[in-house]
């Protein structure tokens, strides 16, 4: 953690999403909830801390699955290997595929949130 006044402290792991200046070169903006948004003093990126991200904005008020377009009535999970909503049906067919990777000898942890759908060896 890093101490970055006020008595207000950050991981020391943040870094622009515009530029990748460190914890340093952070401007913070405070409200009463806590951080609300930063501001790199390099590139002027800015970011609002309470925007959703990706696709979680949709994940709980969409009704079809990404995947194949069916119903989430019977519920929904997020995709282990993207940003997919999917279906109970295609959760089980990418548990099933993961069983693959690790029977094929691949490290499906290393896959988590890689943006695609991996080939099975």
């Amino acid at each position: 953690m890093v101490d970055i006044g006020g008595g207000l402290r950050v991981h020391e792991e943040t870094r622009c999403r515009g530029c990748g200046a460190g914890t340093d070169c952070l401007r913070y903006y405070q409200g009463w909830l806590g951080f609300q948004a930063i501001e790199c003093k390099v590139c002027g990126h800015q970011e609002d801390l309470n925007a959703p991200v990706g696709k979680t904005d949709t994940f709980f008020t969409q009704s079809s699955c990404d995947r194949c377009g069916g119903t989430l009535e019977k519920g929904r999970t997020m995709s282990w290997f993207t940003q997919d909503c999917l279906c109970p049906d295609c959760h089980g067919k990418e548990r099933e595929l993961r069983a693959k990777l690790r029977a094929a000898g691949q490290d499906d942890a290393k896959l988590e949130g890689c943006g695609y759908l991996p080939l099975v060896e």
